[in-house]
């Protein structure tokens, strides 16, 4: 179903077919397939707050504009954030990750909270970007990489 919807919304552009969502409402919604909201562009707030994901979720080369919120949200298989732009501020609070989760070359130009985040497979944050980051009590429980990460200007 989602993949139907996000190919409805596609409009071809200089770069492709792309999909540009203003305010995204997720609350609590729960997904039972894999969710691909790859090289989506989210204009407004996104908010996933309390949303589940019970196979992967991929927000891989995806554009977060405003404030993305997944305070509550539980993915339970891989979740990608490859190469993904986090232009506002970012929230992953009470979150768990039971599978992989990857952050590589990932970009957060506003601040952005890990709080009270369970990571209970891999977590990899190669060279990623942050200008502001908040840790306070994460767990880690397979293991983590921030190989060539960067903090600040």
């Amino acid at each position: 179903m989602l993949r139907q919807l996000l190919n409805a919304l596609r409009h071809p552009g200089p770069d492709g077919d792309a999909i540009s969502i203003g305010t995204a409402r997720l609350q609590e919604a729960v997904f039972e397939d894999t969710a691909d909201f790859s090289g989506v562009q989210f204009i407004g707030r996104a908010d996933f707050l309390r949303t589940e994901f019970r196979e992967a979720a991929r927000f891989s080369e995806a554009t977060f504009s405003g404030q993305a919120d997944f305070a509550g949200t539980r993915f339970g298989g891989e979740a990608s954030f490859r190469k993904t732009i986090f232009d506002g501020p970012t929230r992953f609070y009470h979150t768990v990750f039971s599978g992989n989760a990857t952050f590589q070359r990932a970009s957060f130009s506003g601040h952005v909270t890990f709080q009270s985040v369970t990571f209970l497979d891999r977590a990899e944050f190669y060279k990623t970007a942050f200008d502001a980051l908040d840790i306070n009590v994460i767990r880690f429980s397979a293991g983590v990489q921030f190989n060539k990460a960067t903090l600040g200007l």
